[in-house]
């Protein structure tokens, strides 16, 4: 999809110069090290902002607590935002978060097991790239996972 190639000019485009020029130039050499360093330092934007917010006027949600129990989630979304969780929307996350057993899982579908995602990235990427992920991420003292907790 083109991410290697010219990383550092897409970079810019994504996160602008303020943030851009918070990387550190060691980070912009891999695609692993680069995404470790950005997804810290996107965090650490949003944090930011979300502190000079009053904290009952946004939620904040992990990946990991969404495919851990899509619906209870789900459920407490629409309910902070005021919406109904109905029947209808009851299945829709049923039927993108839980595979069927009758239905063939197709890669590029929308339709998951959501516990089979949690670490799905740590399936498919080697140690040696998780591990530069990680300092990375690391290095740029990130609010969200701070802790190592992986």
């Amino acid at each position: 999809m083109g991410w290697v190639e010219g990383i550092e000019s897409r970079l810019k485009d994504i996160l602008g110069q303020k943030l851009f020029s918070e990387l550190q130039a060691e980070h912009t050499q891999s695609l692993w090290s680069c995404h470790g360093a950005m997804q810290a330092l996107v965090y650490r934007h949003v944090f930011d902002i979300l502190d000079s917010i009053s904290h009952d006027s946004y939620r904040t949600v992990s990946y990991e607590s969404l495919c851990r129990d899509p619906e209870e989630a789900f459920r407490d979304l629409f309910e902070f935002a005021g919406f109904p969780y109905d029947e209808h929307a009851r299945k829709r996350v049923r039927q993108h978060s839980r595979k069927e057993e009758d239905r063939k899982e197709e890669p590029y579908s929308t339709h998951r097991r959501s516990t089979d995602m949690i670490n799905a990235w740590k399936r498919d990427l080697s140690k040696a790239k998780q591990s530069e992920i990680r300092e990375a991420y690391l290095s740029m003292h990130p609010p969200v996972y701070e802790n190592g907790t992986w």
